[in-house]
């Protein structure tokens, strides 16, 4: 390190670096790992090594595939080092060099560990990028979701994700369609009984959800209208009694989600609901609370879950009383048989 302080350039430079490296991603000991580390990051940004550069990156980037956690997580943090220093010029030059092995880890690395730092390696890479650079990698991802392949799906739909999190890139998003992707991609995968695509589906839903949360005026966006209604009609409302409690729980937050754009107070207003609702409230509201009082009866229902269903219960009750939603007699049941049929829910008032 002392000899790289000072910039001395002496023959053995080369082997000694190359031992370094090797000390980076295999050593047990995670000091050692964090001097190595620190020791050739100082080689990479302070020696012009020209067309070297890239071989000193490659080591790095093909480790993310060793075999052992605790070098792929130290090969994860060079990169991770790697990205916030380089110049926004070479950066730009090594995007898509960074991002495809980062994005496999994604789908192909079992550590969840591994899988979480290369989200926010990759998230930083994004950041760090200007508009072009992320437009070639977004396009890159659009057409990885329209592949055949479902590894290849799942691991576009998950990069949307990241994408919906990084900062200004609502713009981007939308340009490059990808709330249609999504939509149709999930009407697509929800209407058969495969479940191989409950991870798809359930991941999709997540991504759709990162999107509102990340822009809400997209859930009243008149340029996705006929994507909306399709999402709530055709895809959300049929898998909120998916057999999986986690889709199922996705969709109630989806369902939060729609509702915080007019709380049920003196200011709300229907109009800021998608058109398809507006229409067809009447019936869409008292049709949702069968559905939601349907998953209080489940046995995997967990108290985080259970919450967000009687929030949404609760609007529920207060709009419909609000519009004077017209309902049967046979919503008017006592609490034991609201327990033992799980189909209404006028016991929570």
């Amino acid at each position: 390190k002392a000899i790289l302080v000072q910039r001395r350039q002496v023959p053995e430079l080369d082997g000694m670096l190359k031992q370094v490296s090797e000390l980076a991603i295999k050593s047990e000991l995670t000091g050692v790992r964090a001097q190595a580390r620190s020791v050739h990051t100082i080689y990479i940004l302070d020696y012009p090594l020209g067309r070297k550069l890239k071989t000193h990156l490659e080591f790095y980037v093909s480790n993310l595939q060793y075999a052992h956690e605790t070098g792929r997580l130290s090969a994860l943090e060079m990169v991770s080092m790697l990205i916030s220093s380089l110049t926004k010029t070479l950066l730009a030059d090594y995007a898509g060099f960074f991002f495809l092995p980062l994005s496999l880890v994604l789908v192909n690395d079992e550590s969840l560990k591994c899988r979480r730092m290369a989200t926010q390696v990759i998230k930083m890479l994004i950041n760090k990028l200007k508009e072009p650079n992320r437009e070639q990698l977004l396009a890159l991802c659009v057409k990885w979701h329209s592949d055949s392949k479902q590894q290849l799906i799942l691991l576009a739909v998950i990069l949307f994700g990241i994408f919906a999190d990084v900062e200004a890139s609502e713009i981007l998003m939308s340009s490059a369609n990808v709330l249609k992707h999504i939509v149709d991609k999930l009407k697509c995968i929800s209407c058969g009984d495969d479940e191989d695509n409950d991870m798809l589906i359930y991941n999709h839903l997540f991504t759709t959800l990162k999107m509102f949360k990340a822009s809400p005026s997209l859930l009243t966006s008149r340029k996705w209208s006929k994507e909306l209604s399709t999402l709530w009609s055709d895809c959300i409302e049929n898998l909120l009694t998916h057999n999986h409690s986690w889709v199922r729980r996705v969709c109630t937050q989806l369902y939060g989600m729609l509702f915080s754009l007019s709380p049920c107070n003196e200011a709300f207003q229907l109009k800021k609901f998608p058109k398809f609702i507006q229409i067809n409230y009447q019936n869409w509201f008292p049709n949702l609370s069968t559905r939601l009082c349907q998953l209080i009866t489940t046995d995997d229902l967990r108290d985080d879950f259970s919450e967000d269903i009687i929030k949404n219960l609760i609007y529920i009750i207060k709009v419909m009383v609000k519009l004077d939603v017209n309902i049967d007699d046979s919503f008017y049941l006592s609490k034991d048989e609201v327990v033992n049929k799980g189909n209404q829910l006028v016991w929570l008032t």
